[in-house]
């Protein structure tokens, strides 16, 4: 990836872990003092964290412990998104989620798609 911008650096590795199948994990990465957070699916919620070039610090309050299909992981997104409705900020963007509920919440999500 030399040669290229920080941007294009991560659309490049976006776009490459998107190819591996059975590898993706939902995460939630949050600031608990402005009281955002973020749920989201990557193949690596770490790298994803830091690829994001946020204003401000962010931390990842959950990793899924095992990792699914795209597909399945995003049945698993989209059931959060609409549980979590009520605090949609924006897109993928929450206020005042609780990591234990959210864990909660995914583990229950989770064991609906087995």
């Amino acid at each position: 990836m030399e040669g290229m911008s920080a941007k294009q650096a991560c659309k490049q590795r976006t776009k490459k872990s998107r190819g591996i199948p059975g590898e993706y994990r939902l995460y939630l990465l949050g600031n608990e003092h402005f009281n955002w957070y973020k749920i989201g699916v990557s193949s690596d919620p770490r790298r994803r964290m830091e690829d994001l070039h946020l204003p401000f610090v962010i931390s990842l309050l959950y990793s899924s412990p095992m990792t699914f299909s795209m597909k399945t992981v995003w049945h698993i997104e989209k059931s959060l998104h609409e549980h979590y409705v009520s605090n949609r900020l924006q897109h993928e963007w929450f206020h005042s989620i609780d990591a234990e509920d959210f864990k909660a919440q995914a583990d229950l999500a989770i064991q609906r798609l087995r």
